[in-house]
């Protein structure tokens, strides 16, 4: 692999994107898609993420685990409040689990806290998906089911663009018909 191919795995490694590590390294823009695609980068990509892989010790298990805590995350564990909900107080002692569903916490110039925690509904999803919950089939049914008028609306749309091409044909390309 040569200098210039070494830089564009670098530089991809980075933040993914094929498309800028191509600009950056003077490869022409609609060839990033090509670069991925030699046996030598895509070797060295596949290396670079498992190695990162490997650092950062991410396996389908913690990835489940945090969407797991972010999904059963339950504020009352992280704060207490008083009878108003204006003063906001940390518990002492938070258990790892709670922590790491807490995205933001800010305060603002009267005194008051801001909480954020992370979506939870977008982790219950992901979680969902991952144990086979959502039937991807019911989903493809429901969408197969739409109609129109009561009819087919693929039927209804066939004959609406037969109409279109048939009414097309006959008239003059200037429009003279």
């Amino acid at each position: 692999m040569n200098e210039k191919h070494r830089k564009f795995v670098e530089i991809y490694l980075k933040d993914l994107d094929a498309a800028q590590a191509a600009a950056e390294t003077g490869h022409a823009p609609g060839h990033a898609s090509d670069l991925l695609r030699q046996p030598d980068i895509a070797a060295a990509i596949k290396e670079g993420l498992a190695a990162r892989k490997q650092r950062i010790g991410a396996t389908a298990d913690r990835v489940v685990e945090e969407y797991a805590r972010i999904a059963f995350a339950d504020i009352r564990r992280v704060f207490d409040w008083d009878e108003g909900g204006k003063n906001l107080r940390v518990r002492t002692g938070l258990s790892a689990d709670d922590a790491a569903s807490i995205r933001e916490v800010e305060r603002a110039e009267d005194g008051s806290v801001k909480v954020k925690l992370y979506d939870k509904k977008a982790s219950l999803d992901a979680l969902a998906r991952h144990l086979g919950l959502f039937d991807p089939r019911a989903s493809m049914n429901a969408k197969r089911d739409r109609t129109v008028g009561g009819r087919d609306a693929r039927e209804v749309l066939r004959e609406r663009l037969a109409r279109l091409m048939q009414n097309g044909a006959t008239k003059k390309p200037n429009g003279t018909g």
